[in-house]
């Protein structure tokens, strides 16, 4: 290949010896169509190259924005539950592990709020007994004391007899409270 400048004119030119009768080929081409073509390549390459990174881009962004929605979704359920709302619905769809996490999350709280409920209840029921308890021992020592205020009454007016009575079944009463 050899640059060849006629009459202010760069010209590319090759030549090629054949093997048949001993022909040569001289192949010219003007140097300034050559550069034109190469400009042309360069600019279909650089189109051609923008566009596929601007396309990765938009594939990027729109698979970000998804994750983060997903990931925001979860983050507001988790807040949910730490309000001690452990029924919130917010369903995030997909076969994936963040999928996967929010249907062990709603598993998790659905058995929170079962043993809350039974907790709860236990201590409803354990209240109910404590009180009563209560009143079964009021009961006795109201009456108790009612019988020691009538004894008193009757050693004021004199009845010994009807004093010992009531002594002894205050004591006979007292006794089945302690043994209870």
């Amino acid at each position: 290949v050899y640059n060849i400048i006629i009459e202010d004119k760069n010209i590319i030119a090759q030549i090629k010896y054949t093997g048949f009768q001993d022909y040569t080929i001289l192949i010219e081409m003007p140097y300034s169509y050559m550069l034109e073509s190469l400009t042309d390549a360069k600019i279909q390459t650089a189109a051609v190259i923008f566009i596929a990174v601007s396309v990765y881009i938009l594939l990027m962004v729109l698979f970000s924005n998804l994750f983060s929605r997903r990931i925001h979704k979860l983050i507001k359920k988790i807040e949910y539950f730490e309000k001690g709302e452990l029924n919130v619905k917010l369903k995030i769809g997909g076969n994936d592990e963040i999928s996967f996490i929010d249907k062990k999350l709603n598993e998790m709280a659905a058995r929170l709020d079962k043993l809350i409920k039974e907790k709860y209840i236990a201590e409803i029921d354990r209240n109910k007994l404590k009180l009563d308890m209560l009143q079964e021992q009021m009961n006795p020592h109201f009456i108790s004391n009612s019988l020691e205020v009538i004894g008193a009454m009757a050693s004021l007016q004199g009845c010994d007899d009807v004093e010992m009575y009531i002594k002894k079944l205050g004591r006979m009463l007292r006794y089945n409270i302690t043994a209870d």
